[in-house]
């Protein structure tokens, strides 16, 4: 952040707003402080003032002021992500480019640490198995990537430039896989010149009236492919609760605190749901960035 000092107050607050997609990104972040804020109490108030890794935060909650924390949470967060917003458009325009990263880094920073409190919530433990750890790491490696690509730019984001630069790369993956196999058809019909005019001639026409149907479905069949990933996170928390309602494993953890053939074969279920539903996530996230190869036209 070297030119922090060189960004006046008002422009610090107000700057992110003059930028359509930047007020939109500023505005999508700011939840992530409220999430944060409301299960961190619920989390804190289930499991107890320790379970909270920040001493600050565990301190006003122990000492009963989780309100004035929660409003200095959201609030702090809320003036963050302007800052963060502001301070982009303020450097983008620098020869070296936007100067933001360690704003997005403790953006991801707090987004993983929402994702493991939502998931800790539900999911604290299963054996020596900890869901929460692994999907704050999920969770602060995308959101990384995403934000610092976005406040990298050096151009304003539009929904044109946007597909414009998607529709660009298919083609250019389209193209690079007719001129292959034109060329191999060449190298193999070495002879018959007219034969291999008519071919290209017919995959150009093939590719002029099917591209843009191969392309809507390719996104189409890797939108419900991520939103598969994204609804098997869910589908597991609703059926590790459906096993703990249904094992009565709430009155087991303060009634029966032994380890038993019973609460083994709880634990056994939890344990291997968990595993089911993240290879399911994971099959679901492996389909949605290899459908491409699979939707392509065959030549």
């Amino acid at each position: 952040m070297r030119e922090i000092n060189t960004i006046s107050p008002g422009k610090m607050a107000s700057l992110w707003w003059e930028v359509r997609w930047v007020r939109g990104l500023v505005l999508m972040l700011i939840p992530v402080g409220i999430v944060d804020t409301v299960y961190t109490v619920a989390m804190t108030s289930q499991f107890g003032p320790d379970v909270e890794f920040n001493p600050v935060t565990r301190w006003f909650i122990a000492s009963g002021l989780w309100p004035l924390w929660a409003i200095i949470n959201i609030m702090g967060f809320t003036f963050f992500c302007m800052l963060a917003g502001s301070y982009y458009l303020h450097t983008r325009n620098h020869p070296s480019g936007p100067d933001t990263f360690w704003l997005t880094l403790i953006i991801s920073l707090r987004i993983a640490m929402v994702a493991y409190n939502v998931t800790f919530y539900y999911i604290p433990v299963v054996l020596t198995v900890q869901p929460p750890l692994w999907v704050g790491l999920f969770a602060f490696c995308g959101s990384l990537y995403l934000i610092n690509n976005l406040f990298r730019r050096q151009q304003d984001l539009t929904w044109r430039s946007a597909t414009g630069f998607v529709s660009s790369r298919l083609d250019d993956r389209y193209d690079a896989r007719l001129i292959r196999s034109a060329t191999a058809g060449v190298a193999q019909n070495n002879g018959i010149e007219e034969q291999t005019q008519k071919q290209g001639a017919r995959l150009e026409v093939l590719s002029l009236q099917e591209k843009k149907t191969m392309k809507r479905r390719i996104w189409l069949i890797r939108g419900a492919y991520f939103a598969g990933f994204l609804l098997s996170y869910v589908g597991m928390a609703i059926t590790l609760n459906i096993i703990a309602v249904l094992s009565d494993f709430t009155r087991w953890q303060y009634d029966i605190p032994t380890f038993n053939p019973f609460t083994g074969t709880i634990f056994m279920g939890s344990f291997v749901a968990i595993l089911f539903f993240i290879g399911l996530s994971m099959l679901f996230l492996f389909r949605a960035f290899t459908t491409m190869d699979e939707g392509e036209l065959p030549v």
